[in-house]
């Protein structure tokens, strides 16, 4: 399955498109499932042919909210042998939906197609106190360094379309340089 989270059509989608063309052109079973509200991209594809299934799981049918059992009640009828969720940043998609899916799916793979800005490190000392005297720590930009790693842990493989992406996905987000390959996006000739 090939997952897309999506209101809009455009590089992101044009490109979670072309790979299940091209998945089931190699003899795969594939189901291009769309995450979110009803949109013109989910209208563009039932009005076309394609050789693979489209499925729609609309993000408020999602019961209980952003939680990892309601990710798993959504994802357990579509469960297969791989989850392709393509992302425009490594922020795209939630903690809950991306276990659920290490869950039902035997291998997860991640494409990862902008970089993400770079939470600078730095303490200011300007900015919040606690009590009105003490100044803030900065623990939540360890919390969210703690949330990205862990995030890290969860697909086989993250695909990156660029050196600069991949540059990004390990350095500001700690995932493990082995987990990550550069796969450049091809271009068609005959276009």
């Amino acid at each position: 399955s090939v997952f897309i989270q999506t209101d809009t059509w455009g590089g992101l989608e044009l490109h979670a498109v072309e790979l299940a063309r091209a998945l089931a052109r190699m003899g795969h079973r594939v189901r291009l499932v769309s995450l979110g509200p009803a949109s013109r991209f989910d209208e563009l594809l039932a009005a076309r042919e394609e050789p693979f299934e489209t499925c729609k799981i609309p993000l408020n049918a999602i019961i209980g909210g952003d939680s990892h059992a309601a990710w798993l009640a959504a994802l357990q009828p579509i469960a297969g042998s791989v989850a392709i969720l393509e992302k425009g940043t490594y922020f795209d998609g939630t903690w809950a939906m991306e276990r659920a899916m290490a869950r039902c799916f035997t291998r997860t793979y991640w494409i990862e197609q902008l970089t993400t800005p770079r939470v600078p490190f730095r303490l200011d000392w300007s900015g919040r106190r606690h009590f009105g005297v003490l100044p803030g720590l900065g623990l939540w930009r360890v919390r969210r360094q703690q949330g990205t790693w862990l995030r890290s842990l969860l697909p086989h493989r993250v695909i990156c379309v660029s050196e600069d992406v991949r540059r990004s996905v390990v350095e500001d987000h700690g995932v493990w340089r082995g987990k990550v390959h550069v796969v450049h996006s091809g271009v068609d000739a005959e276009r």
